[in-house]
Parts: structure tokens; C-alpha cells; sequence
């Protein structure tokens, strides 16, 4: 799981916009997915949008120079990065990229729900989890996340199913079955990590069955002893009560066997007779034989040899 979720987030940082305004949409996902400020300590004009993942600003860098929505805005001018690299960095969004953002939102309508504006929201806000069974992704905005619906139509655009549910303080869309998460993967375009999840998934599966049957087996293997052992007593009991030969021979042939063949299936045993028998018909003979003995022991006067 860990080689998929780093091969999920590689593919994403180094996947190529199929057009420029795939990369429009794109940095827009990822700055609606980014936490606004209002301004800081030496400039408290402008909002500030920033984020703890890293890769956020490596994808940001990426695509900037092919995104004519920002491409002639300086990406390291805007950046404010703390001394010494620690703390968070910042994006000044600017007046103007303010102003570049509301326009082509303005002019675009609709058209920005575009699988790349999913692909920008999934970077900021994204996460992969494997609990026992299965697989879940989750996309979590704070409780007053103003693209929330955004997100939604998105996902509804691009024929991904998703469920919803207000979780710790946010909001949580989520990607729980199978078919969800690889329509995700291809409304992204990470066609990579796609098939990678359709092997995990095709490979989880082959040993999830494997091991049923390995438990099957241990299960019926371990009744087989239970039931081989419990007719080994029984035909000793028989032995040490004289009565052995004296019955009809269908049932001193499942004692013979039995005692030649201890570990032996009721199946085995049964296709082991001079004529073969089924399964059902050696356990109703041991039931005949079951009930002889119990009878002898309590006592009674059983005509051993006119049992069939």
C-alpha cells in the first residue's frame, strides 16, 4: 500500500495538463483547496493562501510557466518563505491574481469543473487510507469551505460516486467502493495509479481467497481428525467388548478400514472398500455401529448378528 500511495502522489506532481486551460483549472483547484489568510504582519492588504503540504508549491512551480492565467506573474515573488525554512510558506495573492482568478472564473462559468480542477482540489485536501478490509479516500474541507458544492459538482460532472458526511469540525467527501476510486484516479488523469490500484486490488483479493481456503481446508481437516478419532475409540470399544466379529461384515469392513487407515477421510475410507460407498453411507454405518456398542455397554441383550 505505502509503494501505491507514493507512486499516487509522484504520478500527480509530474502528470502534464493536456492543454493550458487544463492548467488553469488546475491551479485554481489548488488554490481553493489551500487555507486563506487574512494578511500578515507586514502586509495586511493582501489574503494569503497557504498549506503544510509541501508538494502543493512543487506542483504550483511546475505548472505556472504553462498556465496563462498566472504565467507572467514572477511565482517566486509572490511566494514569502519563513528564514531558516521553518513555519509555514505563504502565496500573496495578489491584487492582481485575485482579479485574474474572478475573471476567468467569471468567463468560464461551469467549464472550470474540469477534471483537472479535481485534480488541483485532491493535491490540497486528498488523503488515502487502508483500514482492515478495503480501501477509502477521503477529500476533508474545513466546516465553512466555500467549494465544498464546487467539489461536488465536479465530481458529479466527471461520473465519480462519492458519499458525504460532517466529520471532527469538517466536511468529508469520500471514495469507499472499488469502481469510485479508479473512476477518481481517471477523472485525474493518473491512468498509472489506476491500473496500479486495479493490481493492489486484483492481488488483495487472490489472498483474501487464499487464505479462506487455507482456513476451509484447516476447518475440514481438522473435523477429519475429530471424526477419525472418535471412530477409533469406537472400534476398540467394540474390540473389547468381544462383538467385532460377530457383526454383519458391511460393518466389520469400516472397523478393519478405520483401524488400517486412522487418518483417512469418511470419503477415503469409503472408496477404500472391496465395493466402494459413499461419504453418507460410512457415517450411517457408524451410526449403526455407535448404537450397537452403546447398547452392549448399557447392558442390553442386542442380537448382534442380525444388525444390518
Amino acid at each position: 500500500m505505502e509503494k501505491l500511495v507514493l507512486g499516487l502522489w509522484d504520478e500527480w506532481l509530474s502528470v502534464y495538463p493536456d492543454s493550458k486551460f487544463s492548467a488553469n483549472a488546475e491551479i485554481l483547484g489548488l488554490f481553493e483547496g489551500m487555507t486563506s489568510v487574512c494578511g500578515l504582519k507586514n502586509d495586511t492588504k493582501n489574503e494569503m493562501l497557504t498549506t503544510r503540504r509541501m508538494m502543493v508549491f512543487n506542483r504550483l512551480r511546475r505548472i505556472w510557466n504553462i498556465a496563462p492565467l498566472v504565467q507572467d506573474i514572477d511565482f517566486a515573488s509572490i511566494l514569502i518563505i519563513p528564514q531558516k525554512l521553518k513555519g509555514k510558506i505563504y502565496l500573496n495573492k495578489t491584487k492582481q491574481l485575485n482579479d485574474r482568478i474572478t475573471a476567468f472564473k467569471k468567463n468560464n462559468g461551469d467549464a472550470i469543473f474540469y477534471k483537472n480542477w479535481v485534480r488541483g482540489i485532491w493535491g490540497s485536501l486528498g488523503s488515502v487510507f487502508k483500514p482492515k478490509t478495503g480501501y477509502y479516500l477521503v477529500i476533508r474541507f474545513p466546516s465553512d469551505d466555500k467549494f465544498l458544492d464546487a467539489a461536488k459538482i465536479a465530481l458529479t460532472k466527471n461520473k465519480v460516486t462519492f458519499s458525504f458526511r460532517k466529520r471532527l469540525g469538517g466536511n468529508e467527501i469520500s471514495f469507499r467502493s472499488y469502481e469510485s476510486i479508479v473512476h477518481l484516479f481517471h477523472a485525474m488523469s493518473l491512468t498509472r495509479t489506476a491500473l496500479a490500484f486495479e493490481e493492489e486490488a486484483i492481488i488483495r483479493s487472490m489472498k483474501n481467497m487464499a487464505n479462506k481456503l487455507v482456513n476451509c481446508d484447516s476447518s475440514n481437516i481438522k473435523r477429519s481428525i475429530v471424526a477419525s478419532n472418535k471412530q477409533i475409540q469406537l472400534a476398540i470399544r467394540a474390540e473389547e467388548l468381544g462383538i467385532v466379529e460377530s457383526m454383519p461384515y458391511h460393518l466389520k469392513e469400516i472397523i478393519i478400514a478405520r483401524l488400517k487407515n486412522p487418518s483417512a477421510t469418511l470419503n477415503e475410507i469409503g472408496q477404500s472398500l472391496q465395493t466402494p460407498i459413499s461419504k453418507s453411507t460410512v457415517e450411517y454405518r457408524w451410526k449403526k455401529i455407535e448404537l450397537i456398542v452403546e447398547d452392549i455397554e448399557r447392558g442390553g441383550v442386542y442380537n448382534v448378528s442380525r444388525q444390518t
